[in-house]
């Protein structure tokens, strides 16, 4: 989508969690990303709708729930690991 930053995926091992790294990667590259393209006016991502750490981390980042695709073919489950994804948003002023 033009003008949209889009995250792609963000792991912290097991390791380093509870450091408060996940937030401090989302606003670092968010930080970047407005410094290079100063028209962008939202960032967005794709979640498995059962992931429910990962949601709370972009929640806590000031992203909103913007939309969901679901299938209801048993067989989706053969290749991904859950059968409905949300997209978060996060909009810039």
């Amino acid at each position: 989508e033009p003008n949209a930053l889009q995250f792609e995926y963000l792991f912290v091992s097991d390791a380093h969690r509870g450091k408060n790294l996940s937030n401090r990667i989302i606003e670092e590259l968010e930080k970047l990303a407005k410094q290079r393209y100063p028209q962008l006016q939202k960032a967005q991502v794709q979640l498995y709708a059962n992931n429910a750490s990962a949601i709370k981390v972009y929640e806590r980042n000031g992203f909103f729930q913007a939309g969901s695709h679901r299938s209801d073919d048993t067989e989706i489950l053969d290749y991904l690991p859950f059968n409905e994804k949300i997209i978060m948003e996060k909009t810039y002023k």
